[in-house]
């Protein structure tokens, strides 16, 4: 759904706002240290870039779009009070790597990719590196930001306090199921959440 303006915003009907408990909205990252960006608006000029080795114009256009997406998020919490929906600063939380890659464990850097852009091999090892392909964060950066951003609001989610806490998920003996039932089990659950789902939405019409 396209947002213009506050105005026309109050003339979509969002059909599963009324229905959610949470939101998260993620931002935009910091696109001037994109390694992508980085190869395809790099140039000699020392003052477009900050200290960090970013593109400076490509950051302050990654702010205006997260500056005015926080605006249009304030407009549905103001139209949807019993919904909770927060801002996901991917902005701040990815600058703290690309300020501070030593000190978080990027030994590969920040602004260089471990695998692909022109690369012939990928690097040893990924959880040096920020960046993986040119375009894409490597696992260990995207932990960064979830734990800066589960940090963040943590009122939001008081379970977890730390990324680390959350454990794979390891079945037990007692969880086996017999032939056939896992999915009727799971076929079973669809229908009754989609039901429950349109008894709630409806009640919104």
């Amino acid at each position: 759904i396209r947002i213009w303006n506050g105005e026309k915003l109050k003339n979509y009907h969002f059909f599963l706002l009324p229905c959610a408990v949470t939101f998260m909205v993620p931002g935009n990252l910091p696109i001037g240290c994109s390694t992508m960006y980085l190869g395809l608006y790099g140039n000699s000029k020392k003052e477009d870039y900050d200290k960090s080795g970013c593109i400076k114009w490509l950051n302050d256009f990654s702010i205006y779009h997260n500056d005015f997406l926080q605006k249009e998020l304030n407009v549905l919490k103001e139209l949807y009070p019993n919904t909770t929906i927060m801002y996901g600063d991917y902005y701040n939380a990815a600058m703290k790597f690309y300020q501070s890659p030593d000190s978080l464990g990027f030994k590969g850097g920040a602004l260089n990719a471990c695998c692909g852009s022109g690369l012939s091999r990928c690097c040893d090892d990924p959880s040096t590196y920020v960046n993986w392909d040119g375009i894409h964060l490597t696992e260990a950066a995207y932990k960064v930001i979830a734990v800066n951003l589960l940090q963040d609001h943590q009122q939001s989610f008081p379970n977890i306090r730390n990324i680390s806490e959350v454990a794979p998920y390891k079945p037990e003996a007692s969880d086996s199921l017999p032939p056939n039932s896992a999915g009727a089990s799971t076929t079973f659950f669809y229908i009754w959440a989609f039901l429950v789902l349109s008894f709630f939405c409806s009640l919104y019409k």
